[in-house]
């Protein structure tokens, strides 16, 4: 009965990973057909941020249960660090709670982001720990400068292009003049029609041309 019990939680687990995926697929083709290219834009540079935060969040944790648990070759632990204050010295495990979860996740994003950080490893586990996330943040780093640059490079491009285009409809209409309102009707269609995506086409799609014919054939049934 408990290998029964087994292999039926992780038929479940399976199951409960598949309909993520699913759901994951759901989403995509809703936002591929309900939001704007901008705002895809916009999603992808959160969601980009927001998975450096997650990263960065797991790291705090971990750096500070090194420092709570984690065992010393050296007996010092980096929450032992003390500062001096006007009353006396206070050392960060006397702190509160949300101070300490701050001040690891300002180490973590100090590590991965290749900045400084008043604190210093104590010993082995804890310099092991921070060369292993500096070499994250060079991956990290890179990936996620690359990714932001990329993203505005083809938001810039793409506003550049719809700018120039109603610029030049603006002076198309301005020296034939156009009547006001004729020429507003004229501008509000052609903003609305910029802003549809239009259909993909086979030429569009070159890799259709790697199939089979039978396979094209049939794909092309398919559709029409």
């Amino acid at each position: 009965k408990i290998l029964r019990l087994v292999k039926m939680s992780k038929l479940l687990r399976l199951l409960g990973a598949l309909r993520i995926v699913r759901l994951a697929r759901i989403i995509e083709g809703f936002m591929q057909r309900s939001i704007s290219e901008n705002y895809r834009v916009l999603l992808r540079v959160g969601s980009l941020f927001w998975f450096i935060l997650w990263i960065n969040h797991m790291l705090s944790c971990a750096w500070f249960a090194l420092g709570r648990a984690a065992p010393s070759d050296t007996g010092g632990r980096w929450i032992q660090f003390s500062w001096d204050m006007a009353d006396g010295s206070l050392m960060y495990m006397e702190t509160d709670g949300l101070y300490q979860y701050i001040t690891s996740l300002h180490w973590a994003m100090a590590q991965t982001t290749l900045g400084s950080m008043e604190i210093t490893s104590c010993n082995s586990w804890e310099r092991s720990f921070n060369i292993l996330c500096l070499m994250m943040g060079l991956l990290f780093g890179s990936t996620l400068v690359s990714s932001l640059s990329a993203t505005m490079v083809e938001v810039q491009m793409r506003g550049r292009d719809r700018s120039q285009k109603l610029h030049t409809l603006r002076r198309y209409l301005l020296e034939n003049t156009v009547d006001k309102k004729v020429a507003l009707q004229v501008q509000r269609q052609i903003i609305e029609r910029l802003s549809q995506k239009d259909r993909l086409t086979n030429d569009d799609v070159v890799v259709l041309g790697m199939l089979s014919p039978s396979l094209r054939q049939d794909l092309h049934a398919e559709i029409c």
